[in-house]
């Protein structure tokens, strides 16, 4: 670190303080009128460790130019007004603002160029925005890039594992494979979304979905096992899918650099696109997925009305049961909906949903063996299951053909 006092004018004073480490740079300048004891002007300018090359040139080309001004660090593009600039990311301005000046003043350097006298509020609130646009084009560390993909793929690889753990507890327990259904759909869209992570593919409306259906179960899941008051480890479980799948979806959104994009436009954009795609049915493949997603729409919200009842007039844990049900409707409806919406795009083939076919087909199957053949439901529920088998494995077959 160094300091340095350069006189502008008899009156004017500037101080520049640069600290300087092996990773950050940073310039600290102030102008200040001596006549009237106040602070003129105050910039502070920071270099990341890949800008200390360029740092390097442009002292030099300070020195070179006698330190008749000071340096204005920013892109001369984004400027509105006209400076004295050189082919690079540096302009030079005089250190003597016009509100402070009786006359304009004009420096004149051998390059041919000259500059304009510049108002110190305008000045200062460009060195500001030009700093603020500096900071948001820096490009984040590939490290860094790394440590938020390696962090995401391992909550959805804990969730694997937590939600299918319950999944085989419960089948345990009840020695019905139905209460399990949730759980072990729960982890296998979160195997899915492994994939989609290693890939870098969170931004496909299919796994920002996946993404949705995650955070719905964690969120109702978490509430059931506060009012059933179950295992402590439940409830972990739920609040990592909550978390995973929030940060899932922001990265599928924004990119893993984090960049421009609005949740709320998205999601908006998204019903309304849902509700399109609901409205159309291109083909028979469609046409069966559009009714299990219908289907599953009215049991949620039928479940969704009794969760309501039941806060007036049941216990905690019957309302905690409810819900339970409530998470695993959410997912299924979830579900269903990304498959209709690959067979309308004729994508049925493709990995990720020759999988969740295989999920659904056995989760429906156990579903229609709960409700009994001799219901409607049951019935109902046999065939959406045998609809997504044999989707699934036609697909894998025509695949292996290509």
């Amino acid at each position: 670190m160094y300091t340095r006092w350069r006189i502008a004018r008899p009156d004017r004073y500037e101080y520049t303080r640069i600290e300087d480490t092996p990773y950050h740079t940073s310039i600290h300048s102030t102008l200040v009128d001596t006549s009237q004891g106040k602070i003129l002007l105050k910039t502070h300018i920071s270099f990341s460790k890949r800008m200390k090359l360029s740092f390097s040139l442009a002292i030099l080309i300070q020195g070179a130019l006698g330190f008749q001004a000071p340096l204005q660090l920013g892109n001369p593009t984004a400027r509105t007004r006209s400076r004295l600039s050189l082919s690079s990311p540096f302009s030079v301005v005089s250190p003597t603002p016009m509100k402070a000046c009786s006359t304009q003043q004009r420096i004149w350097f051998p390059l041919n160029m000259a500059e304009e006298p510049i108002d110190v509020d305008d000045e200062k609130n460009e060195v500001e925005e030009s700093v603020e646009e500096n900071a948001s084009e820096a490009k984040v560390s590939p490290e860094k890039l790394k440590g938020r993909k390696k962090r995401v793929i391992g909550g959805y690889k804990i969730l694997v594992g937590a939600y299918g753990l319950f999944g085989a507890v419960m089948l345990g327990l009840t020695r019905t494979p139905f209460y399990s259904s949730g759980p072990l759909l729960a982890s296998g869209i979160s195997y899915i979304m492994i994939g989609a992570a290693e890939n870098s593919r969170l931004s496909s409306d299919t796994y920002k979905r996946l993404n949705i259906a995650l955070f719905e179960y964690g969120l109702v899941g978490f509430v059931a096992g506060v009012c059933m008051k179950l295992n402590i480890l439940w409830k972990i479980a739920c609040f990592i899918a909550i978390v995973n799948s929030i940060k899932g979806y922001g990265y599928g959104l924004k990119g893993w650099e984090l960049g421009e994009g609005s949740a709320k436009e998205d999601l908006i954009s998204g019903m309304k696109s849902n509700v399109k795609s609901m409205l159309k049915i291109p083909n028979i493949k469609s046409a069966g997925y559009s009714a299990a997603t219908l289907t599953f729409v009215y049991l949620k919200f039928a479940k969704l009305a009794e969760v309501v009842k039941l806060l007036k007039t049941g216990g905690t844990y019957v309302v905690g049961t409810r819900l339970f049900s409530l998470s695993r409707l959410m997912i299924f409806t979830i579900a269903m909906f990304t498959l209709k919406d690959a067979a309308d795009r004729d994508r049925l083939e493709g990995t990720t949903f020759v999988e969740l076919n295989a999920m659904t087909s056995v989760s429906l199957a156990t579903w229609a063996a709960y409700e009994k053949l001799s219901t409607p439901f049951g019935k109902l529920f046999a065939f959406f299951s045998i609809f997504s088998a044999f989707n699934g494995v036609s697909s894998v077959m025509k695949k292996n053909k290509k």
